[in-house]
Formats: C-alpha cells, structure tokens, sequence
C-alpha cells in the first residue's frame, strides 16, 4: 500500500508505450496469448482499471525498465500446457478464460494461483495424482484435487481480497500525498516513509477512523513543513536530524568524538537547503516525530509524491484492526465451505499478501489468527473439512491448522499434509507426538 499524487498521468503513458513490448513478451507464450487475443484493444484501456495479473507480468518494470517477470508467466505457460486447456470444452475454457483476463488483480490472480498451484503439486507428486477442476459430488467444482493410493485429497484455493482496514489505510495514504503534493511547487519525486501503527486513530468501536486519521498525518507533516524541503536532494532520517539539532552545540564541542555517522548528520544541517528548512521550523523539527521516520527527495521529470507505510504492527490502533484483519480470513473460509466433497478429505487454502502487516509471519505471533481459526473449526463441526492451509507466495511454505472435528474419511496424518508441502505449527506437531 502506497499513497500517491501525480499532476501527470505518466503510468497511462508509460502503459501505453510499452504495450508492444508487453505483446512481444505475450507471443513467445503461445497457450496465454490465445487467451489474451494479444492484448488486442488495450490501447482503449485506463491503467490505473487494469491490474490483470498476465499484463503486469508482460509489462517491463517502471522504475528500471526491466524485461516483466517472465518466470511466473513460464510457470502460468506450462501448467495451461501440462493440463491441456484448450482441449477442454467450451464453456469450461471461457469460464476459464474470463476469470483469468479480467481487468481486476485479485480475479485474476486466483486463477493463476489455482493453475500453478496445482502445476507445482503436479511436479512434486506426479501429473496423474493432480487434477484440476474437478466436479463434486454437489454437481459444483472443486479447484485441486491430489490423488493418493488411499485418499483423495481436495483443495479449494482462494486469495484474501483487500480488508476493510487495509482500503481505509490506502485511502488515508492517498490524501496525505495528495496534501503534500498540492504544496509542492518543484518537479521531483518526493517520498515519506511512515509509521502506520502511529497514524492511525480509532473510534469509539475501535474502529479506523478515516477522517481523524487523515488530520493527524496531514497536521504532522504541515508542523514539520515538509514541503520546504524540496531543494534538498537525499535522504533524511528525521529521528537523526532532530537529535542532531537538538545536540547542535554540544556535538559541535565533541566533533573529533563523535561517531561518523553523527558528524555526517552535523554537517548535513548546515548545508543551504536544509538549514532553510530548520531556520523555519526549528522547534518543531527538534522535538522529532513518532510518526514520519524517513523523507527523501530527488529530482524528477515530474512530481510524484509517495507516502509509504513502514509497519502497522505492534500499537493499540494495530491490535484492534489486526482483529478486523482475522475477521475478514475467517470470512474468507466460511465462503468456501460451500465448495467441499462429502466424505473425502478437502482443505481450504487461503493465499494472502499482508499477513506482516497485521504482525502475522514467520518471525512474528501467529497465534492470534491460528487459534481463531481452530476456534471457528470447532463451531463449524465440519466434518469432511481436514483443515486450514495459509501460505504467501511459496506453496511450499503453507501452514496448515488441522479441524478436530474432521471425520476420519477427512483426517489427514503428518505424513500426508507433508506430502502437500504443508507444514504444522511446532505446537500440532508436539501434540501429535504425545
């Protein structure tokens, strides 16, 4: 989640201009630029409506002007060729297709996660033990299925679209750039890195409140005058400069003792651009902030304002929209259940992209999510459910949290969960073995 104010569209633009390279890339992949037609009339298409998953793949990078990321359209190119796509009937290939190339990153993307997903598995076990798409027993299709010996293994696979708080942390992101840029008078580019755990403010339901929020990172960088910063060309670390304003004499009497990076900082202040903008706002900048960490500027063909979240986790405001974020995963799984096979084992894997900045991750406290879920297992009492698999964006890193109310046609052993490269949390596999 990035805020963002430009005065020129330059992304149409740029879109625009790299469309034919985009269909070069699109051509050396046969199967996909079937689907996509070669991106025939995107030319009529706005960029900022046209997140589909394939073009940003094709897309050279903005900023480096980098070939697209052919190694997941090779991957996305060979699960369509390892399933045989085009060989299925008709109705099947559109339902197909007009999930796959529709405008919207998130439809787009669970095709294309359902597809190498099951191509991934595929590899691992073999082509005959994986099917895609195959039909239930409710007449409705299933997204994976993995075939065993003894069980078979269904997969319904689904991406968290965006919470409630993150649209709201995105909208408080783009008026904080929109503010600033409408202050800048200079072509440059322009970025704030924030604390975002310290910006947000809650209502009285502890809730974000949008409006309030708006105000304080608005009012914050108005009291730093950031905007008389834009002659200045690097970065600042603004808890840096403040203590190093604040210390200016005394660090000036111990200058031969001082760190390198401190006497950086002392002679950083007093060049011309910068101490323009202490002069004007001294007081203000020695007292520091919670809330803006870093600012850079450099020049640029046009304005372009960012504002860039460094974390959401931990801070009271976190807490309480980290609840909201567990809310909207449980959600998320209860509108799968309507997709399981009666007496078989069936996960539901859920593929999100912000687990981090709800303090969800390898290195941070899962357990908040992992035992609401066991809790929501436990009420829901379904039997043919095996359980919750969560990954990112390495299938092999998925987490899976076991439903103790399976039946045992749907239990699944460590052995089998780990033959779906899922893993248990240390906790299950301690239990186990007692």
């Amino acid at each position: 989640m990035i805020g963002q104010f430009y005065v020129l569209d330059k992304m149409q633009d740029w879109f625009i201009s790299n469309l034919p390279a985009a269909r070069d890339v699109l051509s050396n992949f046969n199967m996909l630029n079937m689907l996509f037609s070669s991106f025939k009339d995107y030319e009529k298409k706005k960029y900022k409506q046209t997140s589909n998953i394939v073009l940003r793949f094709c897309l050279t990078h903005f900023v480096d002007g980098k070939l697209g990321d052919i190694k997941q359209l090779t991957e996305l190119e060979k699960a369509l060729l390892m399933f045989n796509v085009f060989s299925w009937k008709k109705d099947r290939i559109n339902y197909l297709k007009n999930r796959l190339c529709d405008d919207d990153y998130c439809s787009s993307l669970t095709p294309y996660t359902e597809l190498t997903y099951a191509k991934w598995l595929a590899d691992r076990l073999g082509k005959d033990k994986v099917e895609i798409y195959p039909k239930l027993l409710t007449g409705k299709y299933s997204d994976i299925l993995v075939k065993s010996d003894v069980k078979n293994v269904y997969l319904e696979v689904g991406n968290l679209g965006r919470s409630l708080p993150e649209e709201k942390i995105q909208r408080i992101l783009d008026a904080a750039a929109k503010h600033l840029g409408s202050k800048l008078k200079d072509s440059c580019y322009f970025r704030v890195e924030i604390d975002t755990a310290e910006l947000l403010v809650l209502d009285s339901e502890g809730h974000i409140d949008e409006k309030a929020s708006i105000g304080r990172i608005i009012s914050e960088m108005d009291r730093l005058c950031l905007d008389k910063i834009v002659e200045f060309k690097g970065l600042l670390i603004l808890d840096d400069i403040a203590f190093t304003v604040r210390n200016k004499t005394l660090l000036e009497k111990m200058n031969k003792f001082l760190t390198p990076n401190d006497r950086k900082n002392l002679e950083l202040i007093d060049i011309p651009p910068l101490n323009r903008w202490i002069d004007s706002c001294k007081e203000q900048i020695s007292q520091g902030s919670k809330l803006i960490k870093y600012i850079s500027c450099y020049r640029f063909k046009y304005l372009l304002v960012e504002i860039h979240p460094q974390s959401v986790y931990p801070s009271l405001a976190s807490l309480k929209e980290r609840n909201s974020f567990i809310c909207h995963v449980i959600r998320h799984i209860k509108d799968q259940l309507g997709q399981l096979q009666p007496n078989s084992p069936n996960i539901i894997v859920v593929q999100g992209f912000n687990w981090i900045i709800f303090g969800f991750g390898e290195d941070l406290q899962f357990e908040p999510l992992y035992f609401k879920i066991k809790d929501f297992l436990n009420k829901e009492k379904q039997e043919c459910l095996s359980g919750i698999a969560m990954f990112s964006a390495d299938f092999g890193k998925s987490i899976f949290v076991p439903n103790e109310q399976a039946a045992e046609t749907s239990k699944l052993s460590k052995d089998e969960i780990g033959k779906l490269g899922m893993h248990l949390k240390e906790t299950e596999r301690n239990s186990q073995k007692a």
